[in-house]
């Protein structure tokens, strides 16, 4: 198997048409693609991601037992990911399904991985209902001091 560029990882919870839309419409899932997703559905009423698989061969459906949670669920599926390849994609990107990506924002989180050294990249959080940004801003690298608890 080849290592893809990006492995999308999206949890859902309740909440299959927002999922499938997000995956239909926001997502690269062509066979020529450089990305993968992996969709944890946590807790669901229909098979509508399961039929998700059947778009793509670059789509993964699992089904969790019982609700993990959203990280316990995202690591579920990488875990998954991992079983099946054997080795990490170049990122990971953890998502919801509510969030609408720009248009470019595949080409500008290429160019990022060429050309920066990050361990984790945040989105722009753009909150319309107060017409304001909520990103915390880090300029360069945490400390590791400031990450011990």
């Amino acid at each position: 198997m080849h290592k893809p560029s990006l492995l999308f990882l999206l949890v859902n919870y309740f909440n299959e048409e927002e999922v499938f839309s997000f995956v239909t419409q926001q997502l690269p899932i062509d066979t020529n693609a450089l990305a993968e997703s992996v969709i944890i559905d946590n807790v669901s009423k229909t098979n509508l991601l399961s039929e998700l698989e059947n778009k793509s061969s670059k789509i993964t459906s699992i089904k969790a037992k019982t609700n993990l949670g959203y990280f316990g669920a995202a690591n579920l599926g990488l875990t998954n990911y991992l079983d099946q390849h054997k080795e990490y994609p170049q990122a990971i990107v953890v998502c919801n399904t509510d969030m609408k990506l720009s248009v470019d924002f595949l080409a500008i989180l290429q160019r990022k991985l060429t050309k920066a050294n990050f361990d984790i990249l945040g989105p722009s959080i753009h909150s319309s209902f107060l017409n304001y940004y909520q990103n915390p801003y880090i300029l360069s690298r945490i400390k590791t001091s400031k990450l011990k608890f």
